[in-house]
């Protein structure tokens, strides 16, 4: 019993282990989607909000999910611009809001987040970049670790996610770990098959290694492969 829990917490911690590597590697060298041409979910929405504009750009891709939120205030209202809420293009796991004043009469700030897994997103992470200030402080990190600095309006950023989606983490575990079981009983087997076959075709037993001179119908003395089936044949031929 001890044995099969043992056996059952090191697959699964394999399955984090994997689940991590694969968040960090699509965080790293996956292009943003909002740059990349195969979109498989995307939506965006501006308007006037607070006395600003308020732009909020979403779309996913396999393996990484982009949201930014960009707000300039004070802006001139127009008439193409109806006072909504965008928001509805944030998804559920992203941390960023509707954006405040904070007592500012200029605002310029660009949120953005990044969530990565697969097969389901399991890792968030971004930044926050203050349009205003100097240059090489306008980039803050929020829940990752900013490993390389976006553009001024947010693209091209790349950030190591530390936040975990729970629902996306705890599925990719559990399936990296059935995956990595498969892959372990299946090499298993091959590397079992491919011995059993080079005893054979040495003359010993497939079972012990015991060398039977390549006489293999007798079966093994030292462990008995084979040994039932002889004797039940020899008794056989001599009645």
């Amino acid at each position: 019993m001890k044995r099969w829990i043992f056996t059952i917490l090191l697959f699964l911690l394999v399955g984090v282990l994997a689940n991590i590597a694969v968040a960090w590697g699509c965080a790293l060298w996956r292009v943003a989607p909002i740059l990349a041409s195969n979109i498989s979910e995307a939506a965006s929405g501006e308007s006037y909000f607070e006395g600003g504009i308020w732009l909020v750009q979403y779309a996913r891709r396999a393996g990484i999910a982009y949201v930014s939120s960009q707000y300039r205030s004070p802006w001139p209202q127009t008439p193409s611009l109806a006072p909504e809420d965008p928001s509805a293009a944030i998804p559920k796991w992203s941390r960023i809001m509707p954006p405040t004043l904070e007592g500012r009469h200029r605002v310029a700030t660009c949120e953005v987040d990044r969530a990565c897994g697969w097969p389901w997103l399991s890792m968030r992470g971004g930044w926050d970049t203050d349009l205003d200030a100097p240059a090489g402080k306008r980039h803050m990190p929020v829940a990752g670790v900013l490993v390389k600095a976006p553009a001024d309006i947010g693209l091209g950023g790349r950030v190591l996610p530390l936040h975990v989606l729970w629902s996306g983490f705890l599925g990719n575990t559990l399936a990296y770990a059935v995956a990595s079981w498969l892959l372990l009983w299946f090499l298993a087997g091959r590397a079992k098959a491919t011995r059993r076959a080079f005893r054979v075709k040495r003359g010993r037993c497939p079972s012990c290694g015991y060398d039977l001179r390549g006489e293999l119908e007798a079966g093994c003395p030292e462990c008995g492969w084979r040994r039932e089936t002889a004797e039940s044949g020899a008794k056989a031929r001599a009645e």
